[in-house]
C-alpha cells in the first residue's frame, strides 16, 4: 500500500512561514477610503485646469458690417463706412482687385494707404484717433471697380469680421 503524504505534513515550516503573508489583512478601510478621495480630488482639480485654459484661450471674433457707396462724381471712387468697433492691431484688410486678379493685404496699425501697382489703392483715416476702426473714421477706395471684395480680416483668429464687394 502506496502512502500518500499531505502537503501539510510534508512541509509544515512553509506553511506556517507563507502564513504570515496570507494572514494580513491589507489597508484598513479607512485608510483606502481616504487614499481614494484624496486621488479623485486631486484629478478632479487637474482636469478643471486643463479645462479651463481650454476655455480661456478660445477667442471670439467681432462682427461688424462694412459698406462701400460709389462716389458719382469720381469714377472707381468708393467711400467705406464701418459699422461696430474693433482695434486696429488686431485687424488687416484684405483687398482682393477683381480685374488684376491680385490680393492686397493691409494692415492700418501700422501704414495708412495701400496701393496695388496699375490697381486700386486704399486709404485709411483713424479720425477720432482711438486706435479702432469706428463708424467715425473713413476708409477710401481709388480706382476700384465693381467685383472687388473688401474683407476686415481678425488677426487672432483668422476669421472675416466684415465684408463689401464694391459695386
Amino acid at each position: 500500500m502506496k502512502r500518500v503524504w499531505n502537503r501539510r505534513r510534508v512541509f509544515p515550516e512553509k506553511l506556517v512561514s507563507n502564513r504570515k503573508f496570507f494572514d494580513d489583512k491589507g489597508v484598513s478601510p479607512v485608510i483606502a477610503v481616504i487614499l481614494l478621495v484624496a486621488i479623485t480630488v486631486v484629478l478632479v482639480s487637474v482636469l478643471y485646469v486643463v479645462v479651463s485654459n481650454l476655455i480661456s484661450q478660445q477667442e471670439i471674433t467681432p462682427k461688424g458690417a462694412l459698406l462701400f457707396r460709389e462716389d458719382k462724381n469720381i469714377d472707381g471712387k468708393f467711400s467705406g463706412e464701418f459699422q461696430g468697433s474693433v482695434a486696429l492691431d488686431r485687424i488687416e484688410f484684405s483687398i482682393i482687385d477683381f480685374s488684376e486678379n491680385t490680393t492686397l493685404f493691409f494692415d492700418p496699425s501700422i501704414e495708412t494707404t495701400k496701393e496695388i501697382p496699375g490697381g486700386l489703392n486704399i486709404t485709411y483715416d483713424d479720425v477720432n484717433e482711438n486706435n479702432k476702426l469706428d463708424a467715425t473714421d473713413t476708409l477710401v477706395i481709388q480706382n476700384g471697380e465693381h467685383g472687388d471684395r473688401i474683407t476686415i480680416i481678425y488677426k487672432r483668429t483668422g476669421e472675416a469680421v466684415a465684408m463689401d464687394i464694391l459695386g
